[in-house]
């Protein structure tokens, strides 16, 4: 019997989609980090704007807490380097944040951008990107849950970030069937089945993904990972050298400044 043609039809077709490097076969997600810090005030929705426009399938902020319980989107402790505010963002209520001014210091175009809630970020972004929530402090759990509740975003669009167990207890109270991801480093002094055990115990858990500095990154954890049905993300990588290499090593995710840059490498 003759092979049908629909059937010699598919064969050339899958020839042609899996004729390439293995690296090409895969392609990476570009998960703008902090909205696209290059190109924009880090963790604003000017950033985050931007980083739609260009059509980035994820992007990444930053939680803190204000001083009456609202989750805010800003990275560092202190309001001093990304504001014109001064002092510890925890001390201050949200309506004093919202009037400080969070882009004149990145450029002249974006004075007047204000530190986001989370519930506004999540509402700009909702339908149109997943985001990425790195939690800088323990404790916000329900109140990061009420933020995203509020805004109507989906909750299979969150990948939520913690740095440490307690942390992660928190968030899973809140989030208990969401995507949970380790952000930090690898333990350096870790390798081979030692390196494995380790991934062993994040995914017990309750980790579903890792996100590492590429910099101190073994090259060996990437296939260790994956065979544990971890998804892995790297950061932060800005230079298409960056770029091109962890895209061929198999990751599955690339956290950058330049989302711009990083998605005309996977396009």
């Amino acid at each position: 019997m003759g092979v049908p043609r629909i059937a010699l039809a598919l064969t050339a077709a899958l020839a042609a989609a899996f004729s390439g490097s293995c690296a090409s076969s895969r392609t990476a997600t570009v998960v703008a980090h902090r909205g696209g810090a290059a190109l924009a005030p880090e963790n604003t929705l000017a950033a985050l704007r931007q980083a739609l426009e260009l059509g980035a399938p994820c992007v990444e902020i930053d939680l803190r807490q204000s001083a009456d319980r609202v989750v805010m989107v800003f990275h560092d402790a202190t309001l001093e380097r990304t504001s014109n505010g001064v002092g510890e963002l925890a001390l201050a209520n949200s309506a004093a944040l919202a009037r400080l001014d969070a882009g004149a210091w990145k450029d002249a175009r974006f004075a007047g951008e204000p530190i986001p809630t989370l519930a506004s970020a999540l509402e700009l972004c909702r339908g149109r990107t997943e985001v990425m929530l790195d939690v800088k402090v323990a404790g916000l759990g329900a109140a990061t849950r009420a933020a995203v509740e509020r805004s109507g975003f989906a909750l299979d669009e969150l990948w939520i970030g913690t740095w440490d167990d307690e942390q992660l207890a928190d968030l899973r109270a809140a989030f208990p069937s969401e995507r949970h991801v380790f952000i930090g480093e690898a333990p350096p002094e870790l390798s081979g089945a030692a390196l494995g055990a380790w991934l062993d115990g994040l995914r017990a858990r309750g980790y579903c993904a890792v996100s590492l500095s590429w910099k101190s990154l073994p090259r060996e954890l990437v296939p260790m990972a994956r065979s544990r049905e971890l998804s892995i993300f790297v950061w932060t990588l800005n230079e298409p050298e960056q770029l091109r290499a962890a895209i061929a090593l198999g990751v599955d995710g690339v956290i950058t400044d330049r989302p711009d840059s990083a998605l005309a490498l996977v396009r």
